[in-house]
């Protein structure tokens, strides 16, 4: 959704200057706060309208356009999961978190994660969804290092004239899918140099793979194996986001499975970063509902 500017807003009155915006931003929009005034607005092309800003600033000094007051509601403190409502609540409240406290997550804890991803449903009960997870700082930093070299190699191609080109005459080839990323990953690239953009120093990922061979269903139960992982997560007050950019970089980066060690003919389906947060949403944006058509009895 990047490419397009939003309207974002900073009431300079409301901003207590804690910098929590330019930490959140996965487009790294703000600029941190100098000189006693509140963040800078820059690359607002970048922004994905994630609302992360809105969501977590403790002084609701940032307005978005998307988000106006009516569509956001606070979060309360999280209730166990016992009922329907209860369990949509988990659903509404949870978002991803890309500020991790520096301390690892237990092992056990890292087991019932999996144990709860191996609950979810798979075509013809196959049961074919791995898991490599990786609390080595050496290799994550590895992992690290091959998708921003990755991301830098896309950028580049997506920015020729050939790419532009194709772009405009087939929106559906490679190049007219993700053409509109360009802003968001050159702002990925500038930060990269400076801190981790891509794991964001997470102590602990879990990749899941399959083998090529098992059929076309194995990437959706992949992706359900991966949801699950993601609410358990958040019922056990983890904190995680989907690592999108390193799945992508290792379609064309070879090197990354085999620095996860994965067995011949596997293919990465995701990854979750998993830590303790350090960071608290204090509100939930309410989502549009979806496009439905409902096919009903007479």
């Amino acid at each position: 959704m990047s490419g397009e500017k939003t309207v974002v807003r900073i009431v300079a009155e409301k901003c207590i200057r804690c910098g929590l915006c330019v930490e959140e931003c996965p487009a790294h929009i703000f600029q941190p706060p100098r000189d006693g005034n509140p963040p800078e607005l820059c690359r607002l092309e970048a922004c994905i309208r994630c609302g992360h800003c809105v969501c977590v600033c403790p002084g609701e000094a940032i307005e978005m356009a998307e988000f106006p007051p009516e569509k956001l509601l606070p979060i309360s403190a999280c209730q166990p999961v016992a009922d329907g409502e209860s369990f949509y609540h988990l659903l509404q409240t949870r978002r991803s978190v890309r500020l991790f406290e520096k301390k690892p997550v237990p092992r056990e804890m890292l087991e019932k994660i999996v144990r709860a991803a191996e609950l979810a449903p798979t075509a013809t009960n196959q049961r074919k969804v791995c898991w490599t997870v990786v609390t080595n700082p050496e290799i994550l930093e590895e992992i690290r290092f091959l998708t921003v070299d990755f991301l830098r190699t896309s950028c580049e191609k997506l920015q020729t004239l050939p790419a532009k080109i194709l772009a405009r005459l087939f929106p559906q080839s490679e190049a007219g899918k993700n053409i509109h990323r360009v802003p968001m990953m050159r702002s990925l690239l500038e930060i990269a140099q400076k801190r981790d953009v891509i794991l964001y120093d997470a102590p602990a990922v879990l990749f899941a793979h399959y083998d090529r061979q098992v059929g076309r269903f194995a990437d959706p139960d992949a992706q359900l194996a991966i949801q699950n992982a993601t609410l358990a997560c958040v019922s056990m007050g983890l904190g995680t986001f989907y690592t999108g950019f390193v799945t992508r970089a290792s379609d064309s980066q070879p090197r990354i499975a085999q620095v996860l060690r994965l067995p011949d003919n596997h293919v990465l389906a995701g990854g979750l970063t998993v830590g303790f947060p350090r960071v608290q949403y204090r509100k939930v944006m309410v989502r549009d509902y979806p496009a439905v058509s409902w096919l009903e009895s007479p």
